[in-house]
């Protein structure tokens, strides 16, 4: 009878639990995004400066910029557009490597056409080949 009494008390107990931290999950992962436009970027550099950062010091570079909202400016080399979501790449100058701008909306960039210079404002993820800036914002349309 012990151990009937306690799946009784226990089990609605632990779905409770359950279905708050599902409540919790579901939250975090539809929290809205910070809007870039209103946030003073950590550093506004072209994109030339930022790959030759990188590219120089990468250690040094993600204690200077990774995980901060920067604002990139610079020539427009390629868009990939994808059905939702787009990416644009900034011309470094280099032949290694590009400043890869990750866009969550496609309206953001479909005025854009390569070649434009754009001003762009993200937070930093780092350097794998490209230098990466996610949830970018278009500055100047």
């Amino acid at each position: 009878m012990g151990s009937l009494f306690k799946i009784k008390i226990l089990l609605p107990l632990l779905l409770i639990i359950v279905v708050i931290l599902a409540w919790i999950a579901y939250s975090m992962y539809h929290k809205p995004h910070a809007d870039f436009s209103n946030i003073k970027p950590a550093h506004t550099i072209t994109a030339q400066q930022l790959y030759h950062d990188y590219d120089d010091n990468e250690e040094v570079a993600n204690e200077k910029y990774l995980g901060k909202v920067i604002q990139v400016n610079g020539k427009l080399k390629s868009i990939k557009r994808s059905e939702d979501t787009a990416n644009l790449y900034l011309d470094t100058g280099s032949a290694f490597g590009d400043i890869n701008c990750a866009f969550m909306e496609i309206s953001e960039v479909e005025e854009l056409e390569e070649g434009d210079l754009v001003s762009i404002r993200g937070l930093c993820s780092g350097k794998l080949m490209d230098i990466s800036l996610e949830r970018c914002i278009v500055l100047n349309k």
